[in-house]
């Protein structure tokens, strides 16, 4: 994981709006999570909402994010994160309703 945490951040210093940016910060924050470094992750996912608000992997990220918060015990950004997220008809938003119904009623 520190060998791709260290490609993706040289590829985002080389590239800041590169084809594969979106990729990077989605993938960046999805290593931290793994790696259970919640701030980093929410860092990671947060910069990406924020760049890349249209892009296709936001309601991906929406769903990460608010696990993140719900991890942090931070329920109520988890539940309003997570209810952008299952707002629409991705798998993400099918994932972010079974979350909130598993976790946060």
């Amino acid at each position: 994981y520190d060998a791709a945490i260290v490609s993706l951040k040289d590829y985002l210093e080389r590239f800041p709006s590169g084809s594969y940016a979106v990729n990077s910060y989605y993938w960046l924050g999805e290593i931290y999570l793994l790696k259970e470094n919640l701030v980093d992750a929410q860092d990671w996912f947060s910069r990406l909402l924020e760049k890349f608000p249209n892009d296709r992997k936001v309601p991906d990220t929406q769903f990460k994010l608010g696990k993140v918060y719900h991890l942090q015990g931070n329920n109520t950004e988890a539940r309003r994160m997570l209810n952008q997220a299952a707002s629409g008809n991705s798998d993400a938003a099918r994932l972010a309703r079974q979350y909130l119904q598993d976790n946060l009623q």
